[in-house]
């Protein structure tokens, strides 16, 4: 049975005068809502997503798709309200939220997400952000046209490209994690992350142990930082997974994986399969001495083959080419930019390699390492990884557009000619 544990902070920030965002806080579903659209739009509208989620304690189980529809449920909520109250026209919210799921009889951790509040997972000591920003610099960021740092300070970074109550139809992110003991999980509104670096935010993370003690710490950090939004942090920790994560991980090498949709570049953690890898008869060396047979004794024919036998052979080869197929696909269908012997080369397949699968060069662009500037550096260094090669070709662009741009204009000679005029008088 998975434990959880959870804390919270909000704070109105240093600037503005409401507090719009809310937060909900377990016991299996929790979430952060960051509302927009005027003085009293936002706070009504993250107020609304947040109480959709309210009946979602009160099932014995809860799904993915349950927390899906409560999203929708609040989209239409908020865009009705906003329709009928002139007063509140045109109000939106983003939303992200965490639930302990059941998923083929197995607690999975549930992850969905609208607009540009985020969703982080700090494992192993090391921070990653699990949602994508539904923003536009969050797109640029995809797209390699700026950097992570540049869109912190980007002039347009509050531009989101989803949100709650704006559209009666709405799209959202959802994806599954295993959970595992020690895992610690991050739900903010922008106001955090605006101020306060991934690297500041797993600092925190790593030492102060109380969830709410943390919260508090990453408010009072943006704060400090300036304050100039609202700001937000729910923190989950995975107190105990009940076994769950070591089982799974015996079942299947690298259980924690995960694939990107190339039509959305949204990542779809897949779920682990069950610990049937577990139920496979015993090798030989595991099995006891056999007595051999007593001549006097009746013989009794065996069946050589049963439908059970059958089944179970069946099982066992799709577990293994199911899970042949997800390596493959994992350690193939993406692609990443690095140095290759002084030249910027496109790769596909994942940095490093996945068990027997190496990354191939895609194609050299013909860029001088010498010559990429110092913003795309960190990302080439850190080999940094895109769904399709389109993806990886338009950073490569973005690349040398930027050297284009730092050329230094040519060097002109203007030649000065002068002309003498002799005048002739005649007598």
């Amino acid at each position: 049975m998975t434990a959880l544990r959870a804390g919270g902070a909000s704070d109105v920030g240093q600037i503005r005068a409401v507090n719009q965002d809310s937060m909900r806080v377990g016991p299996r579903i929790f979430v952060v809502a960051d509302g927009m659209g005027g003085h009293q739009g936002g706070e009504v509208a993250s107020a609304m997503a947040v109480e959709a989620f309210d009946g979602g304690e009160q099932l014995a189980t809860v799904t993915v798709n349950e927390i899906v529809s409560r999203v929708q449920e609040a989209n239409e909520l908020v865009f009705e309200r906003s329709a009928q109250d002139p007063a509140l026209s045109g109000m939106g919210t983003t939303l992200v939220a965490i639930a302990l799921v059941v998923a083929d009889g197995e607690d999975r951790l549930a992850i969905v997400n609208v607009g540009d509040s985020r969703a982080y997972r700090l494992t192993g000591g090391q921070l990653e952000q699990i949602s994508d920003d539904h923003s536009l610099v969050g797109d640029m960021v995809r797209d390699g046209r700026i950097t992570k740092d540049q869109a912190r300070e980007h002039p347009q970074k509050n531009i989101v490209t989803r949100a709650v109550g704006i559209d009666r139809q709405i799209e959202v992110d959802d994806f599954q994690l295993l959970p595992r003991t020690g895992d610690r999980y991050l739900l903010c509104s922008d106001g955090l992350t605006d101020e306060v670096t991934d690297d500041d935010i797993a600092g925190v993370l790593r030492t102060i142990d109380d969830p709410d003690a943390a919260a508090q710490a990453l408010v009072d950090m943006a704060n400090q930082h300036g304050g100039r939004d609202n700001v937000t942090v729910l923190i989950v920790d995975v107190v105990d997974d009940g076994d769950l994560a070591a089982a799974a991980s015996a079942a299947v090498p690298d259980a924690d994986t995960f694939s990107h949709d190339e039509a959305s570049d949204t990542a779809t953690f897949l779920a682990v399969p069950d610990d049937q890898a577990h139920r496979q008869s015993s090798t030989p060396h595991d099995r006891q001495p056999e007595r051999p047979p007593d001549p006097a004794a009746p013989t009794k024919r065996q069946r050589a083959v049963t439908w059970r036998s059958v089944l179970f052979v069946a099982v066992v080869a799709g577990l293994v080419g199911g899970g042949l197929w997800l390596a493959n696909d994992y350690a193939t269908n993406t692609y990443y930019v690095a140095i290759e012997e002084g030249e910027v080369s496109i790769f596909k397949g994942r940095p490093g390699g996945v068990l027997w699968l190496d990354p191939s060069l895609e194609e050299s662009t013909g860029i001088d390492a010498d010559d990429v500037p110092a913003e795309f550096l960190d990302d080439i260094e850190d080999e940094r990884t895109f769904a399709t090669l389109e993806r990886a070709r338009t950073f490569v662009a973005n690349v040398d557009d930027r050297i284009t741009e730092l050329e230094p204009p040519p060097t002109t000679t203007t030649t000065t000619t002068t002309t003498t005029t002799t005048t002739t008088s005649t007598p």
